[in-house]
């Protein structure tokens, strides 16, 4: 017996769609901005919104106190920014187009290499209709605000994309 987000992922598998796109701009050293376009697929009933998170991986805790006091701890997908991209209106067709940028406060040791972002649409009832990662690309500098990087599923070599829409 398949457990259900198993049941999820394996739906989301059989459901071909096209991936939102996304334009990485870095209008000075401090911000990276993202843009975001393309259609929901999925109805969203009750309405809803597009979220971001921006995550760091490879995050190091030393405990100074506590159950692990000494240790060191390595953390993977540490949500550092949580961001609204665009509203959701009630009853919107899955076909309904969809764009949005936000701007995240970078802090003094960011790589791109441990980072990602997580877009999804989640209903007013908090229901998570649909999820796409994007791996940031290596080639996101400060130069002005001009357009550095664009990419469907946000990959660079060796990175990975994933997306996975689901019916609830």
């Amino acid at each position: 017996m398949l457990h259900a987000p198993t049941t999820l992922v394996l739906d989301a598998a059989l459901n071909r769609v096209r991936a939102l796109q996304v334009k990485f701009q870095r209008p000075n050293p401090s911000t990276l901005q993202a843009s975001f376009t393309g259609a929901l697929h999925s109805r969203v009933d009750g309405g809803g919104s597009v979220l971001v998170a921006l995550y760091e991986s490879g995050v190091i805790t030393d405990c100074g106190r506590g159950e692990n006091k000494g240790k060191s701890l390595l953390n993977d997908h540490v949500v550092r920014r949580l961001e609204k991209v665009a509203a959701v209106r009630d009853g919107a067709s899955a076909r309904k187009a969809v764009s949005g940028s936000v701007q995240f406060p970078l802090w003094d040791d960011f790589r791109a290499t441990k980072c990602g972002l997580v877009l999804f649409v989640q209903n007013s009832a908090l229901q998570v209709l649909g999820v796409q990662h994007f791996d940031l690309p290596d080639n996101v500098w400060p130069s002005g605000g001009h357009q550095l990087a664009e990419s469907a599923g946000g990959r660079r070599p060796g990175g990975r994309s994933t997306t996975i829409l689901c019916r609830v």
